[in-house]
This record gives C-alpha cells, sequence and structure tokens, in this order.
C-alpha cells in the first residue's frame, strides 16, 4: 500500500514542493510504480515515515535514493484518575492559558531558537522561517484554529514557557509544541506546564497523552520519561531530496 499526498499548507509557506509518501508492505510492482512516478514528478522533498522494525519497506525507500535524516519518537501517558497531579512547589512561576493578548509575547519568545532540533533544519529553509513556523503554530493554537489551546508559564509576568495541545477525540489528546525560554531552563518550568495539562485533559476525561521528539533530542526524551511517559512507537524520517532550491 502506499499514498502520495502533497502537503499544500508547508509547500506554501516554506516555498518549496513537499510531498508525503506513506508506504506499507511495498510489493515490487509499487516500488516500480514509485520509481516511476517520482521521475516523473516536480519536487523538492518527499518525506516518509517508517516503523523502525518495517526493515524491507527502510530497505526499499533506500534503494529508491531515500535518506535516513532522524528518529520520529512517540511517547504515550496514561492518566489514572486515582493518582493526583497537583504541584506543590512554591515559586514565583504561574501557569495559565495564553489568550489573544499574550501572541505577540510568544511569538517573540517561540522565535528565539527555541526549537533547534526540529526536523525542518534538514531541509533547504532559513532558521528565520524555520521560527516563523513555530510562531505561527504557537499563534493558530491560543486561537484555536490548529491546537486547541495554549498554556503560557509566567514569571513575573513574563511568560517563560508555553505547551500547546490538541484533543485527538474523547480519549485521547497530543502535546503540539512544548518549550521553556533558554534563560529559565532547569528551574522545573516544563515539569509544572505537564502538571497543569494533565489537570485540565483529566477534567474532560482525557486518559492518554502523546508527544513527538526526534531521536537527536536526547533532552526532551529524558524530559518525558523523567515525567512519566513511555516510549509508544518509533518511526525513521526518510528524505528523497529533488531538485535543490537555494534556502529560502
Amino acid at each position: 500500500m502506499l499514498k502520495m499526498e502533497y502537503l499544500e499548507w508547508d509547500s506554501n509557506f516554506f516555498g518549496i514542493d513537499i510531498y508525503d509518501l506513506q508506504v506499507k508492505n511495498i510489493s515490487s510492482q509499487e516500488k516500480k510504480l514509485i520509481r516511476e512516478k517520482v521521475k516523473m514528478m516536480k519536487f523538492d522533498i518527499i518525506q516518509s515515515k517508517i516503523d523502525i522494525h518495517s526493515t524491507d519497506n527502510i530497505n526499499c525507500l533506500e534503494n529508491l535514493g531515500f535518506r535516513f535524516i532522524d528518529l520520529h519518537i512517540t511517547f504515550k501517558k496514561i492518566f489514572f484518575r486515582n493518582v493526583l497531579s497537583h504541584n506543590n512547589q512554591k515559586n514565583e512561576i504561574e501557569i495559565q492559558n495564553a489568550t489573544i493578548k499574550d501572541i505577540k509575547e510568544i511569538e517573540k519568545l517561540v522565535s528565539n531558537k527555541m526549537f533547534t532540533y526540529s526536523r525542518y533544519y534538514s531541509m533547504p529553509i532559513s532558521e528565520d522561517k524555520i521560527n516563523s513556523f513555530y510562531s505561527i503554530w504557537a499563534k493558530k493554537a491560543i486561537a484555536g484554529t490548529f491546537d486547541d489551546f495554549c498554556l503560557k508559564a509566567t514569571y513575573k509576568e513574563k511568560i517563560v514557557g508555553l505547551v500547546t495541545c490538541k484533543i485527538i477525540n474523547t480519549s485521547e489528546a497530543k502535546i503540539g509544541i512544548i518549550g521553556v525560554d533558554n534563560n529559565f531552563r532547569g528551574r522545573n518550568i516544563g515539569h509544572m506546564m505537564v502538571l497543569k495539562l494533565e489537570e485540565i485533559l483529566k477534567d474532560k476525561n482525557i486518559k492518554f497523552l502523546y508527544v513527538t521528539t526526534e531521536g537527536r533530542n536526547i533532552q526532551a526524551q529524558n524530559f518525558y520519561l523523567k515525567n512519566s511517559f513511555s516510549v509508544h512507537q518509533i518511526k525513521l524520517i526518510m528524505y528523497l531530496y529533488g531538485q535543490k532550491k537555494d534556502t529560502i
């Protein structure tokens, strides 16, 4: 089974043609079809995320010229209703819902190299454009038009962290982006944001929370494990590069 999808929003935003290839148990006929289709296409990048255990599919894509970029690791946390997640720390950090009036400050926070391990750095895209992408993500989360809501962490009225969340269905939710100001790391702010998010989701009867990160981001992986997440799924991110363009 294979499915090729043009990522319209991503392509328009970054100014390059990006496709997503979904594959499962590729047959020899489908392998030939992919090769022929790729020859006829005009693209900059075709991305594919393959389960780490699907060695036949991985070998197939490698033979077609796809290159390993990074691991795509999904973590899962199960909420138990009888476990309280109150934060008893005494400090000056407050976790609240972000509102429209916070957009400019959050955009500035996110654009300050907060997501340096992003897989987008493997694309011919400028750092400023990538930072802008995450700023728009946060803005849309606050407005509820991409993720459903955004929490902010404030210190003396200064926003120093954020986490966005999307409700998948009646029992599942996922973290979109989460980050803390570089100058405020090591103060347990990320942990406090996760605890607050957990309280909100429990009130909505959500049982499972997911979040993904890249394999190179060891710091994020350790953070999720310390916050009672467990590894749910590991995929390989693979790219096939087409016609090269100058960095946008």
